[in-house]
C-alpha cells in the first residue's frame, strides 16, 4: 500500500510538471503609440485572445491594466502548434488589437501600442500594385481586369473608418461592371463595390475598415470595362501610389501610357500565358489621374470577326444556291406544264 501511495505521487508530481511546462504567466504591455498622445490612464479592460493556425478563436483571457500599463494573465496555454496570440483593449472610442505572434520558449510578453485616431489620408501609402488585363470575354462582356494593391499608414494615428463610407474610396474605370472584390480575414464586408461615388457616374471599391498603423493591406478586385477597339482606363486613388504594373495578355493590344507607363519586360505563367509588363515610372500624388489607353484589337475578337465574316459568307453563297435551284424547279414545272397542255392539243 505504501508503495502504490509513493507511486501515485510520483505520477501526480510528474502529471503537474508536464502541466506547468504547458502553460505560462503572459505579461501584456500598453504604450502610446501617437507621439504627443494622451497619457495612457489605469485599470484600462485588456483581453488576450488565442487563435489557432487557421483563425478560429480557441481562448479568450480578460485582465486589468495597472498604472503602469502592465497586465498579466495566468496560466495561459502554451500552444506549439502555430497558435497566434492577440491583445485586445479600447482606446480613443475604436477597439484596437497587437499584431498575432505565436509564443516560443524565450517569449511571454506581448506589446500593444494604442493610437490615436484621425481621417486624413497623408500618411497612406499605396506602395506595390498588380493591374492584369484579359481578352477572353471581351466581346461578351468586356476587358476583364485584376486589381491588386498593397497600401500602408505610415503615419503614428488610426485611419477611421466611416460607417458610410469607410476608410477610404478608389475610383475605378467609368463604365466598370460587375465589381467584384475578393474578401480576406473572413471579413464579408471590408471591400464594398460602388455603383456611383456622389453625383458623379463613377463606379469604385470602398474600404469599410479603419488602417492601422505599419500594418499591410491588400486589397484585390476584379471588374469588366467595357472595350471596341480601344478603352481609356483612368482611376483615381485617395492617397500616394508608388508604383502599380500593368500586365497584358495579348500582344495585339497594347498600353499608350504617354509619359506615365513603359514597356518594360514580359513574363510568362505556368499556364503557357504571356504577359507583357508596363512599368510606372514616376510616383504619383493623392487624386493624380493613373491613367492610360489599351490600344488595338485582341486576337479572340480579330479571330471571331473572321469566322463571322466567314459564315456570313457562306450563308450568302447558300442563299444563292437555293434560289438558282428555287428558280430551276419553277422553270421545270413550268415546262412540264407546257409540254403536257401541247399534248392534250395536239390528241
Amino acid at each position: 500500500m505504501k508503495r502504490f501511495f509513493v507511486l501515485f505521487i510520483a505520477v501526480l508530481a510528474v502529471f503537474t510538471t508536464v502541466r506547468a511546462q504547458d502553460t505560462t504567466n503572459l505579461t501584456g504591455k500598453l504604450i502610446q503609440g501617437t507621439a504627443g498622445g494622451a497619457p495612457l490612464s489605469a485599470d484600462i479592460p485588456v483581453r488576450l485572445e488565442i487563435f489557432s493556425p487557421e483563425g478560429e478563436l480557441r481562448e479568450t483571457y480578460s485582465a486589468i491594466s495597472d498604472a503602469e500599463g502592465t497586465v498579466v494573465f495566468e496560466s495561459v496555454p502554451r500552444y506549439t502548434d502555430g497558435s497566434l496570440y492577440v491583445l485586445v483593449a479600447a482606446w480613443a472610442g475604436i477597439e484596437q488589437s497587437s499584431l498575432p505572434v505565436t509564443l516560443t520558449e524565450s517569449s511571454q510578453s506581448l506589446e500593444l501600442p494604442l493610437y490615436e485616431t484621425t481621417t486624413s489620408l497623408n500618411d497612406v501609402v499605396l506602395y506595390e500594385g498588380n493591374l492584369q488585363v484579359n481578352f477572353e470575354q471581351t466581346n461578351a462582356v468586356g476587358v476583364q481586369m485584376l486589381l491588386e494593391i498593397t497600401y500602408t499608414n505610415l503615419g503614428d494615428k488610426i485611419v477611421l473608418a466611416d460607417p458610410v463610407t469607410g476608410a477610404f474610396t478608389a475610383e475605378l474605370p467609368v463604365g466598370a461592371l460587375a465589381i467584384a472584390p475578393e474578401q480576406v480575414g473572413g471579413s464579408a464586408l471590408r471591400f464594398q463595390p460602388v455603383d456611383q461615388i456622389g453625383e458623379l457616374a463613377i463606379p469604385g471599391i470602398r474600404d469599410m475598415q479603419p488602417l492601422v498603423p505599419n500594418w499591410p493591406n491588400i486589397m484585390r478586385v476584379s471588374f469588366f470595362v467595357p472595350y471596341e477597339l480601344g478603352a481609356v482606363i483612368d482611376m483615381r486613388f485617395p492617397f500616394s501610389v508608388n508604383n502599380i504594373r500593368i500586365f497584358v495578355r495579348q500582344d495585339t493590344v497594347y498600353v499608350d501610357g504617354g509619359e506615365l507607363f513603359e514597356l518594360s519586360d514580359e513574363t510568362e505563367t505556368s499556364s503557357g500565358r504571356v504577359y507583357q509588363i508596363y512599368e510606372q515610372t514616376r510616383p504619383l500624388k493623392s487624386g493624380e489621374p493613373f491613367k492610360f489607353s489599351l490600344v488595338g484589337q485582341p486576337t479572340q475578337t480579330v479571330q471571331k470577326s473572321s469566322d463571322q465574316s466567314s459564315d456570313d459568307d457562306s450563308s450568302s453563297a447558300m442563299t444563292i444556291v437555293l434560289v438558282v435551284v428555287f428558280v430551276a424547279l419553277v422553270v421545270f414545272v413550268g415546262l412540264t406544264v407546257w409540254l403536257v397542255q401541247a399534248r392534250k392539243k395536239t390528241l
